[in-house]
């Protein structure tokens, strides 16, 4: 990885307050949780980021207990500046959890599980022990192996899923997908010909495409408008992948 792309994932923690991607998506994960009500309980978040999903969420649900984790240094940096919860900012990995069994009511899980060096069916065992019974998992990953290229690589994304693959996954450890989403349709073409393009070195990758510009605004605003949508329907195609799963617990045997 070039030191321009080793610079993205703190570049994403400093600024995803405004970042016109991260903003739209976080609207997207709000909307999901209009159709989805959260269980009563402590929430964790695992791969916090720099925070601004847990801010925006301690406005919402006022009184909810609220824990970060993440193993990036300039993550939790950012985290803590955002954050009036910073003794419940924890640096952690999301495979060996430092938390008692059946902790948690809710674990979210957004843009984590598909990271570099993550097992999927690790983390799912892991967020499945510290959930109650019960308890909600919401994750995020990225969607379609095909499109995997350099920005994933640039932003440390390691494995693109499908809907299917992720719910397989999930009912073999104890899980019940409740509601499958895809997100981001709207630039789903566009986006899919740039990265093509640059993963055959057509077009050159950069950071500078990241920054602040009217192309960001014009994300924000689809991506809320998408929010809008998926508040009350699925989406059945889209760069992203929401799921959301409820822990079952087996009857004990008599």
């Amino acid at each position: 990885m070039g030191s321009e792309q080793a610079a993205l994932l703190p570049l994403l923690y400093e600024s995803e307050d405004r970042y016109g991607w991260s903003v739209g998506m976080r609207a997207i994960t709000h909307a999901l949780f209009k159709r989805i009500p959260l269980p009563d309980g402590p929430l964790l978040e695992l791969g916090c980021g720099g925070g601004a999903f847990l801010h925006e969420l301690k406005q919402r649900q006022n009184g909810r207990q609220l824990v970060g984790a993440d193993l990036h240094p300039a993550a939790l940096v950012n985290a803590r500046r955002r954050l009036d919860i910073s003794n419940s900012l924890v640096d952690a990995n999301m495979l060996a959890l430092p938390f008692p069994t059946a902790a948690f009511g809710a674990v979210v899980a957004l843009d984590s599980f598909d990271q570099q060096g993550v097992q999927l069916s690790l983390a799912l065992a892991e967020s499945y022990r510290v959930l109650r019974p019960g308890g909600l998992l919401l994750l995020r990953v990225s969607a379609y192996e095909w499109l995997h290229s350099t920005h994933d690589r640039a932003f440390n994304t390691g494995r693109r899923y499908s809907s299917k693959e992720v719910q397989s996954v999930l009912m073999q450890h104890g899980f019940q997908p409740m509601a499958t989403t895809y997100a981001n349709a709207m630039m789903l073409l566009p986006v899919a010909l740039v990265r093509l393009l640059q993963r055959y070195h057509v077009v050159p990758f950069t950071a500078a495409q990241y920054g602040a510009s009217q192309f960001d605004e014009l994300v924000k605003a689809i991506l809320t408008m998408e929010a809008h949508w998926i508040a009350h329907w699925n989406i059945p195609f889209g760069i992203s992948l929401y799921v959301a799963a409820q822990k079952v617990v087996a009857a004990q045997k008599v």
